[in-house]
């Protein structure tokens, strides 16, 4: 990569930047491709430099299906400086970095780039570039990336209990991590002796450095000690034209049941003996009595403890979820997605089946559990993707859920109990 920048900035000074430009002079546009034939999911690098003085030069391209790279970066090396008067020009090579992934095997037009600074202009020549198709042989694991690859697994947590999911991660490293995007085979994991089931989750990837992280979030079924396997990810060496395959070590996981209730700890009770003296009678009638009107006592003191200090859902619960979501900010698919976990009374990190099932427990209306849905979904695709989130529309999509769920019929005849209630202990 140093020998291509230093290509251009000896190109750069041997064209005659040694003086001042004139205004009437034309910018020099140079497009470096450090290689003109590449194989398909290569990375094709693109560098395009322009000498000039002061502020840096707009750089423009006509667009296509064919050709639509990323901008990676913008750099420049200084080239020198010129002095007219007492004007001193700082003159330099900027520098814009391109990067295109081929997908399907054939000739690319790279097109004539244009760049302009005030009254000066300047383009490119096209140039063309041979992409080949991989030849056959791709091994077991091979995922699409062309270029090294080491690849990771990661658990977290490594220890859980049966029933409370943990993730798997496996962290692809290199450049062939950006074109590697073919499922994995996860019948591994789905083999492990702690029976779970397997989600795939959105991956995360980055492109400087160029790392995609594959994940998968696990919940067992049974208790197990094992360790999750290697699991294989093949890539293809362009220098060499072979196919090569990378493994990731074996990673422990530790599965234990749920505790049980243990009755041995309450101690025995002592059994009378046959032979103790009879007890003088009583008058059951008396006993019962005094026992019904002390569970009477007992059920309207917890009655009115119950009303005064817990509110009811649907009222306080809902209004504490829009509090929450108004005070989010950029945070607000964290937020939302954990002020929802708790509204609906789960824990963790549940499935998106479990919000929907606590909501039909709730008796909430089928428009009010589908709204909820795609907010928690929408809410799990923003933390987990990569992508940055739309904050105002996430924002406003959530405010909406929280005027469903204080409309909803089930919640307003609970506010309404809970109303009444607090009107008739007022009169009392």
């Amino acid at each position: 990569m140093r020998r291509h920048l230093a290509a251009l900035v000896v190109v750069a000074l041997a064209t005659g930047f040694d003086g001042a430009f004139a205004a009437e002079d034309p910018l020099e546009v140079r497009v470096d491709l450090p290689r003109k034939r590449v194989y398909v999911g290569q990375a094709l690098e693109i560098r395009v430099g322009v000498a000039a003085e002061g502020m840096r030069p707009t750089v423009s391209f006509v667009r296509s299906d064919a050709f639509d790279p990323v901008r990676v970066r913008e750099e420049f090396v200084p080239l020198g400086e010129s002095k007219i008067g007492d004007d001193l020009n700082q003159k330099n090579l900027f520098i814009t970095r391109y990067r295109l992934i081929p997908r399907s095997p054939g000739r690319i037009t790279v097109p004539s780039f244009s760049a302009r600074l005030g009254g000066r202009a300047g383009a490119s020549a096209e140039q063309v570039v041979t992409v080949s198709p991989l030849p056959p042989g791709r091994p077991i694991g091979f995922l699409g990336g062309v270029g090294r690859i080491t690849i990771e697994t990661e658990v977290d947590p490594a220890v859980v209990r049966v029933g409370t999911p943990f993730e798997v991660r496996l962290r692809l490293t290199g450049p062939g991590a950006r074109n590697s995007v073919e499922p994995l085979d996860i019948s591994p994991l789905e083999s492990l002796e702690c029976r779970p089931t397997v989600r795939p989750l959105p991956p995360v990837a980055t492109d400087d450095p160029p790392v995609r992280v594959v994940r998968y979030r696990l919940t067992p079924s049974r208790a197990a000690r094992e360790r999750i396997p290697p699991f294989p990810a093949a890539w293809f060496d362009p220098d060499s034209a072979r196919y090569f395959t990378a493994r990731s070590e074996s990673v422990p996981i530790r599965v234990e049941e749920v505790p049980r209730f243990d009755d041995s700890q309450l101690g025995a009770v002592e059994a009378v003996p046959d032979s103790a003296p009879e007890a003088p009678a009583v008058d059951r009638s008396w006993v019962a009595i005094i026992l019904a009107a002390g569970a009477i006592v007992a059920c309207i003191v917890l009655i009115r403890m119950r009303a005064r200090g817990r509110p009811e859902r649907g009222g306080h619960d809902v209004e504490a979820f829009r509090t929450r979501v108004a005070a989010s900010g950029d945070r607000v698919a964290w937020v939302v997605s954990r002020a929802m976990v708790e509204l609906v009374g789960a824990e963790g990190e549940p499935e998106t089946s479990e919000i929907v099932e606590r909501g039909r427990r709730a008796g909430w209306s089928d428009e009010t559990i589908a709204l909820g849905r795609s907010l928690y979904e929408r809410c799990l695709e923003a933390r987990f993707s990569g992508r940055p989130a739309e904050t105002a529309s996430l924002t406003a999509r959530a405010l909406e859920y929280a005027d469903a769920l204080q409309e909803d019929p089930a919640n307003v005849g609970a506010a309404r109990r809970g109303n009444s209630a607090n009107r008739a202990r007022h009169r009392s």
